[in-house]
Protein backbone atom coordinates (compact mmCIF):
# COMPACT_ATOMS: atom_id res chain seq x y z
CA UNK A 1 0.00 0.00 0.00
CA UNK A 2 1.28 3.17 -1.19
CA UNK A 3 1.48 5.95 1.87
CA UNK A 4 -0.51 8.87 0.15
CA UNK A 5 -3.23 6.16 -0.18
CA UNK A 6 -2.59 5.40 3.38
CA UNK A 7 -3.20 8.45 4.94
CA UNK A 8 -5.83 9.15 2.63
CA UNK A 9 -8.09 7.44 4.57
CA UNK A 10 -6.63 8.27 7.61
CA UNK A 11 -6.78 12.41 7.94
CA UNK A 12 -9.09 12.33 10.95
CA UNK A 13 -7.95 13.59 14.32
CA UNK A 14 -8.51 10.92 16.52
CA UNK A 15 -5.97 12.15 19.35
CA UNK A 16 -5.54 10.00 22.28
CA UNK A 17 -5.11 12.60 24.92
CA UNK A 18 -4.07 11.45 28.88
CA UNK A 19 -2.62 14.63 31.59
CA UNK A 20 -1.39 16.88 28.19
CA UNK A 21 0.25 14.20 26.59
CA UNK A 22 -0.87 13.25 22.97
CA UNK A 23 0.15 9.88 21.89
CA UNK A 24 0.74 8.11 18.56
CA UNK A 25 -1.56 5.94 17.58
CA UNK A 26 -0.51 2.31 15.87
CA UNK A 27 -1.34 1.90 12.56
CA UNK A 28 -4.84 -0.54 13.10
CA UNK A 29 -6.14 2.63 15.66
CA UNK A 30 -5.30 4.73 12.55
CA UNK A 31 -7.79 2.66 10.30
CA UNK A 32 -10.35 2.10 12.79
CA UNK A 33 -10.75 6.14 13.37
CA UNK A 34 -11.62 6.89 10.30
CA UNK A 35 -14.35 4.40 9.85
CA UNK A 36 -17.24 6.89 10.87
CA UNK A 37 -16.04 9.71 8.56
CA UNK A 38 -15.81 6.99 5.53
CA UNK A 39 -19.58 5.87 6.40
CA UNK A 40 -20.74 9.34 6.56
CA UNK A 41 -19.23 10.30 3.59
CA UNK A 42 -20.32 7.22 1.38
CA UNK A 43 -23.51 7.43 2.62
CA UNK A 44 -23.45 11.39 1.65
CA UNK A 45 -22.45 9.88 -1.94
CA UNK A 46 -24.98 7.48 -2.31
CA UNK A 47 -21.68 4.73 -2.60
CA UNK A 48 -22.08 1.02 -0.87
CA UNK A 49 -19.24 -0.40 1.77
CA UNK A 50 -17.83 -2.20 -0.83
CA UNK A 51 -17.12 0.34 -3.28
CA UNK A 52 -14.79 2.15 -1.06
CA UNK A 53 -13.65 -0.51 1.14
CA UNK A 54 -10.33 -0.88 -0.98
CA UNK A 55 -9.03 3.15 -1.55
CA UNK A 56 -6.28 1.99 1.40
CA UNK A 57 -5.36 -0.63 -1.43
CA UNK A 58 -5.06 1.98 -4.11
CA UNK A 59 -8.60 1.25 -6.00
CA UNK A 60 -9.44 4.26 -7.07
CA UNK A 61 -13.05 4.29 -8.73
CA UNK A 62 -13.36 7.25 -11.63
CA UNK A 63 -16.54 8.35 -10.87
CA UNK A 64 -17.76 11.60 -9.86
CA UNK A 65 -19.67 10.50 -7.10
CA UNK A 66 -16.34 8.50 -5.38
CA UNK A 67 -14.70 11.78 -6.11
CA UNK A 68 -16.51 13.61 -4.02
CA UNK A 69 -16.77 10.88 -1.59
CA UNK A 70 -12.55 11.77 -1.38
CA UNK A 71 -13.25 15.12 -1.04
CA UNK A 72 -15.84 14.47 1.75
CA UNK A 73 -13.16 13.03 4.33
CA UNK A 74 -10.68 15.38 3.46
CA UNK A 75 -12.82 18.26 4.62
CA UNK A 76 -14.10 16.17 7.31
CA UNK A 77 -10.69 15.47 8.58
CA UNK A 78 -10.11 19.27 8.28
CA UNK A 79 -7.73 18.78 5.51
CA UNK A 80 -9.31 20.79 3.09
CA UNK A 81 -9.22 24.89 3.86
CA UNK A 82 -11.99 26.61 1.69
CA UNK A 83 -11.11 24.33 -1.76
CA UNK A 84 -7.64 23.71 -1.10
CA UNK A 85 -5.61 20.71 0.62
CA UNK A 86 -4.20 21.94 3.48
CA UNK A 87 -0.62 20.25 3.63
CA UNK A 88 0.17 22.11 7.26
CA UNK A 89 -2.78 20.55 8.62
CA UNK A 90 -1.60 17.06 7.07
CA UNK A 91 1.76 17.30 8.37
CA UNK A 92 0.36 17.98 11.85
CA UNK A 93 -2.29 15.33 11.87
CA UNK A 94 1.00 12.89 10.86
CA UNK A 95 3.03 14.46 13.59
CA UNK A 96 0.07 13.78 16.22
CA UNK A 97 -1.41 10.65 15.02
CA UNK A 98 0.95 8.36 13.19
CA UNK A 99 3.54 5.75 14.45
CA UNK A 100 7.31 6.85 14.09
CA UNK A 101 7.89 4.63 11.37
CA UNK A 102 5.43 5.91 9.19
CA UNK A 103 5.93 9.62 9.86
CA UNK A 104 8.76 10.31 7.32
CA UNK A 105 7.90 8.63 4.68
CA UNK A 106 3.90 9.92 4.88
CA UNK A 107 5.34 13.24 5.35
CA UNK A 108 7.43 12.78 2.58
CA UNK A 109 4.43 11.18 0.28
CA UNK A 110 2.31 14.89 1.23
CA UNK A 111 5.25 16.72 0.32
CA UNK A 112 6.01 15.14 -2.92
CA UNK A 113 2.12 16.27 -3.82
CA UNK A 114 2.54 19.94 -2.22
CA UNK A 115 2.45 22.83 -4.67
CA UNK A 116 5.20 24.79 -5.35
CA UNK A 117 5.34 28.42 -6.05
CA UNK A 118 6.07 28.12 -9.88
CA UNK A 119 2.77 26.28 -10.26
CA UNK A 120 0.16 29.12 -9.63
CA UNK A 121 -0.21 29.61 -13.03
CA UNK A 122 0.03 26.54 -15.16
CA UNK A 123 -3.43 26.85 -15.50
CA UNK A 124 -2.36 30.83 -17.24
CA UNK A 125 -0.03 28.67 -19.63
CA UNK A 126 2.92 29.36 -17.37
CA UNK A 127 5.27 26.29 -17.11
CA UNK A 128 8.44 26.67 -15.68
CA UNK A 129 10.93 23.70 -16.61
CA UNK A 130 11.96 23.13 -13.68
CA UNK A 131 12.42 19.51 -12.03
CA UNK A 132 9.31 20.10 -8.98
CA UNK A 133 7.24 21.95 -11.41
CA UNK A 134 7.34 18.68 -13.72
CA UNK A 135 7.06 16.26 -10.88
CA UNK A 136 4.24 18.45 -9.59
CA UNK A 137 2.37 17.84 -13.07
CA UNK A 138 3.01 14.21 -12.68
CA UNK A 139 1.61 14.06 -9.05
CA UNK A 140 -1.44 15.54 -10.08
CA UNK A 141 -2.19 13.28 -12.79
CA UNK A 142 -1.29 10.19 -10.41
CA UNK A 143 -3.65 11.25 -7.86
CA UNK A 144 -6.68 11.60 -10.88
CA UNK A 145 -5.51 8.33 -12.22
CA UNK A 146 -4.41 9.61 -15.51
CA UNK A 147 -1.17 8.18 -14.75
CA UNK A 148 -1.12 4.23 -14.56
CA UNK A 149 2.03 2.19 -14.30
CA UNK A 150 3.57 4.96 -14.87
CA UNK A 151 2.48 5.90 -18.33
CA UNK A 152 -0.08 8.80 -18.97
CA UNK A 153 -3.52 6.71 -19.71
CA UNK A 154 -5.57 7.90 -22.50
CA UNK A 155 -8.96 6.10 -22.17
CA UNK A 156 -8.66 7.44 -17.93
CA UNK A 157 -8.08 10.77 -19.61
CA UNK A 158 -10.92 10.86 -21.87
CA UNK A 159 -12.94 9.36 -19.06
CA UNK A 160 -12.42 12.08 -16.94
CA UNK A 161 -13.61 14.58 -19.46
CA UNK A 162 -16.47 12.93 -19.89
CA UNK A 163 -17.45 12.78 -16.38
CA UNK A 164 -15.93 15.98 -14.65
CA UNK A 165 -15.79 18.65 -17.86
CA UNK A 166 -18.51 21.36 -19.07
CA UNK A 167 -20.08 20.60 -22.37
CA UNK A 168 -19.02 23.07 -24.02
CA UNK A 169 -15.35 22.67 -23.94
CA UNK A 170 -15.62 18.45 -23.96
CA UNK A 171 -15.06 18.06 -27.39
CA UNK A 172 -12.39 20.59 -27.19
CA UNK A 173 -10.70 18.71 -24.11
CA UNK A 174 -10.79 15.49 -25.92
CA UNK A 175 -9.25 17.10 -29.14
CA UNK A 176 -6.41 18.56 -27.03
CA UNK A 177 -5.74 14.89 -25.69
CA UNK A 178 -5.93 13.07 -28.67
CA UNK A 179 -3.25 15.38 -30.36
CA UNK A 180 -1.19 15.33 -27.20
CA UNK A 181 -1.22 11.46 -26.65
CA UNK A 182 1.98 10.99 -28.56
CA UNK A 183 4.01 12.90 -26.34
CA UNK A 184 5.19 10.52 -23.85
CA UNK A 185 6.94 8.16 -26.85
CA UNK A 186 9.62 11.37 -26.44
CA UNK A 187 10.69 10.49 -22.96
CA UNK A 188 11.02 8.66 -20.11
CA UNK A 189 10.92 10.19 -17.51
CA UNK A 190 7.01 10.06 -16.14
CA UNK A 191 7.86 13.44 -14.65
CA UNK A 192 8.67 15.39 -18.56
CA UNK A 193 5.79 13.47 -20.42
CA UNK A 194 3.34 14.95 -17.58
CA UNK A 195 4.88 18.43 -17.87
CA UNK A 196 4.94 18.23 -21.53
CA UNK A 197 1.86 16.50 -22.19
CA UNK A 198 0.36 19.62 -20.14
CA UNK A 199 1.96 22.16 -22.30
CA UNK A 200 0.88 20.27 -25.68
CA UNK A 201 -2.67 20.18 -24.03
CA UNK A 202 -2.62 23.79 -22.91
CA UNK A 203 -1.31 24.75 -26.52
CA UNK A 204 -3.93 23.29 -28.37
CA UNK A 205 -6.82 25.63 -27.11
CA UNK A 206 -5.33 27.65 -24.16
CA UNK A 207 -9.37 29.10 -23.27
CA UNK A 208 -10.11 25.76 -22.82
CA UNK A 209 -7.16 24.02 -20.72
CA UNK A 210 -8.66 22.51 -17.26
CA UNK A 211 -5.55 21.82 -14.60
CA UNK A 212 -6.80 20.52 -11.24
Amino acid sequence: MSYINYFLFSVVLFVICNNSFVYSMTREQIKNSGKLIKKTCSAKNDLTEDEVKDVDKGKFIEKKDFMCYIACVYKMGQSVKGSTINHDMMLRQVDMMFPNDMKAPVKAAIEHCRPVDQVGSIDKGKFIEDRKVMCYIACIYELTNVIKNNKLNYEASIKQIDLMYPPDIKESAKAAVEKCKDVQKKYKDICEVSFYAAKCMYEFKPEDFIFA
